[in-house]
Order: structure tokens, then C-alpha cells, then sequence
């Protein structure tokens, strides 16, 4: 349940605090509807089809587990498959950030959907994203290697 919990915030960007709190009253249709517990902000957010693999009305998330056993129960996971990296639920909402840019989001879309106030909140995902492509510009030197 935790595994499937951080996927599907892989694939949605939400905050744990948010994830918790799901119901399948949450589901309308293909969107999320909630308050977001830190903006208190009523929230609508359509579900893609990879999160809706995870959390579905068919299939919703029934624990109780609390965070910090969610994160403990993350680190074991992580361990147990020989990653290093250092791993909390907030890892989720990077990883969504990070890939959303990467498969060609724009910024601004990417500030919505993450809720926050400041897009200079949200350009540190562009800055890590620009530092990402940039070591991978050099993957094209190999070509003249081979």
C-alpha cells in the first residue's frame, strides 16, 4: 500500500498530507476533488491514466498507515532494491516535477498543479532539469568513440 501510494503520487505531484486524506468521495469522474491541507485551496485535479493505475473508485487506498511510518516503510523498500538515494514521500512530488518538465510541461502549468504561490518556487525544477540536460548533452560524444 505504501508502494502504491508513492506511485501514484509520482504521477500526480500531491503532498502526502494530501494523499492520506483520500477517499473514494474524492473521485468525480477522471478528477480528484479536495482541499488541499497546506493552501486550504479546494483542488481539481483529472487523473492520467498511469495514476489512475493506482487509485481508482474499484481500488482506493484503505490504511492508516502514519507518515513517518510511510517514509520508514519507503527507506526499507529503497534498501531492499540496492537504491542509494536518499527516499521520503516528498521524493514523489520531485519525481513528478522532474518528469513532467523533462517530457515537455511548461513551467506555469507545472506551478498550478504543484499549487504553488511563487513560480520561483517552481523554477527550481527547471533549474534541475537544465543541469540534468546539460551532463546529458555529452551522451552524443560516444558516437564519435565508437
Amino acid at each position: 500500500m505504501v508502494l502504491k501510494k508513492f506511485l501514484f503520487a509520482c504521477f500526480t505531484g500531491l503532498r502526502i498530507s494530501d494523499v492520506q486524506k483520500l477517499t473514494t468521495e474524492n473521485v468525480i469522474q477522471d478528477q480528484l476533488v479536495f482541499v488541499a491541507q497546506k493552501t486550504n485551496k479546494l483542488t481539481k485535479l483529472k487523473l492520467n491514466d498511469s495514476a489512475k493505475q493506482f487509485f481508482n473508485q474499484n481500488n482506493p487506498f484503505t490504511d492508516n498507515y502514519e507518515d513517518q511510518t510511510i517514509n520508514s516503510t519507503l527507506k526499507e523498500i529503497a534498501k531492499t532494491l540496492g537504491i542509494k538515494k536518499k527516499i521520503s514521500f516528498h521524493v514523489a512530488r520531485h519525481t513528478f516535477a522532474t518528469q513532467f518538465l523533462l517530457n515537455g510541461g511548461k513551467v506555469e502549468v507545472l506551478q498550478q498543479l504543484l499549487q504553488h504561490s511563487k513560480i520561483d518556487t517552481t523554477m527550481i525544477y527547471v533549474h534541475i532539469v537544465e543541469e540534468h540536460l546539460n551532463t546529458q548533452i555529452h551522451l552524443l560524444d560516444n558516437i564519435l568513440k565508437k
